[in-house]
């Protein structure tokens, strides 16, 4: 059921008449509440939403039961008008799907470029020119990287928000209402930006900002702080110290092998053996140790 003024001038949103109050088949029916107000000259007003009465008329007992729909409110000037539709519930990613086949609900890239360079470039004030503008690619419903970048037809502005997240948020609480601008955006109104579209793409998955350029271009954004690696590529300082620390373990066992084994006396041709008790003198293992270590290091130092 939905109310609405009787006006075939433009399109009317969900309204309800003041004081209204609708009973089926003598079982009142609860209708949004009133939205307070503290300005006494304002007339409070419920939300704009249908309102579902499928409880009410369910499929009767009897064939002959006619189901009996009493509607009042407090007259005024204005005149009112009330629909019962038959619906069917759909789900956000049917909807979605239906969008995204739907080429009219696509706005070409020309058109978000064209609105790019007058932006940047032509400025009522000749002392102000913009070089350069940071666009974010972050959703700002769900403050997630955006897949789908979508905006309203009337929306004058070149921000985006995600598909998914928008149907999914009207779908729990239906506002159909810009999250940026703040204007109506019904379903039929919704449009892909072919622009941004193209950008999210190209972009690659880790960057979440871009530079809008006054010629209509972009440029990818990407955060000092936070450097970014292919997979499997590692920083070469990183990759140094790697190296250093796989060959340590190894040279130090080549170290306490060469500390400990036996050692050939050519002028004599006596054996000495290198105690391992107490007494075993350390600068020699430490020595031994320096020695093994060397060949490995000055190796990671070229290859570095």
């Amino acid at each position: 059921m939905r109310f609405f003024l009787l006006d075939d001038t433009r399109e009317q949103p969900d309204d309800f008449p003041p004081n209204c109050k609708v009973r089926i088949d003598n079982r009142e029916v609860a209708l949004p509440n009133v939205i307070p107000t503290k300005d006494p000259n304002v007339e409070a007003k419920r939300p704009s939403c249908p309102v579902d009465i499928t409880p009410f008329v369910q499929q009767p007992s009897r064939l002959d039961n006619v189901h009996s729909v009493h509607i009042q409110w407090a007259a005024d000037m204005r005149a009112w008008a009330v629909g019962i539709f038959v619906v069917k519930r759909v789900t956000s990613e049917i909807l979605m799907k239906r969008l995204l086949a739907n080429v009219r609900a696509r706005r070409d890239m020309i058109v978000t470029k064209m609105a790019i360079r007058t932006q940047l470039t032509d400025r009522g004030d000749s002392s102000l020119h913009l070089e350069r503008v940071e666009f974010m690619l972050l959703c700002p419903l769900g403050k997630t990287r955006i897949v789908t970048p979508v905006k309203g037809s009337e929306c004058s502005h070149l921000k985006c928000f995600d598909l998914m997240f928008f149907l999914k948020m009207n779908e729990k609480r239906p506002t159909w209402k810009c999250p940026i601008c703040d204007k109506a955006v019904p379903y039929n109104k919704i449009i892909i930006d072919g622009y941004f579209e193209e950008v999210l793409e190209k972009a690659g998955r880790n960057i979440t900002k871009v530079e809008l350029l006054p010629n209509g271009d972009w440029r990818a954004i990407v955060d000092q702080r936070r450097p970014l690696f292919d997979c499997g590529e590692v920083p070469a300082k990183k990759r140094c110290s790697i190296l250093l620390n796989n060959r340590l373990p190894q040279a130090a066992a080549a170290a306490s092998r060469a500390a400990t084994a036996p050692t050939h006396v050519a002028d004599d041709g006596v054996i000495v053996l290198a105690s391992g008790g107490r007494d075993f003198d350390e600068s020699t293992q430490q020595h031994s140790l320096r020695q093994a270590l060397a060949p490995n290091i000055e190796s990671v130092a070229i290859q570095r």
